[in-house]
This record gives C-alpha cells, structure tokens and sequence, in this order.
C-alpha cells in the first residue's frame, strides 16, 4: 500500500473513530490503527492477498479479504 493511500485510511479511522458508539467497532478501529505502519496491513489475515483500496476506504478495520468472507460464511 502507498504512503499516500495509509495517510488517507489513518484520517478515515481517526473520523470513524471520534463518531463510533459502537465500542466493539471502535476497538477494532483502534487496533487498525495500530497496525496501519505494519507492512502488512490491508492484507488479509488468512490468504495474505490485498485488500482492496476502496474496500479499506469504507471499512477500515476490514482484516479479512471478500474471498475469505465468503468461504467463512459457506
């Protein structure tokens, strides 16, 4: 993942972070912000493939990737 594309999920989880009510959402926020520096993030934790940009955009904390969902939920 691009610097550029890290600077723009950081300022995306620190908003989501501030207007989350949800707190087993917004622990899983913190954690993503935690790892945004690792070399790995927006992989998935199962297949270590890329998790798309404008997945991520969305849905910050995502750690699985759509693939993986899918057959988590077969």
């Amino acid at each position: 993942m691009k610097k550029s594309q890290r600077v723009e999920i950081k300022k995306i989880l620190l908003a989501q972070i501030a207007l989350s009510g949800d707190g087993l959402r917004l622990g899983r926020l913190n954690a993503s912000l935690g790892r945004i520096d690792a070399d790995n993030f927006g992989e998935c934790f199962k297949c270590e493939q890329d998790i798309p940009f404008a997945v991520l955009k969305t849905c910050p904390e995502r750690i699985i990737c759509d693939k993986c969902l899918d057959k988590a939920e077969d």
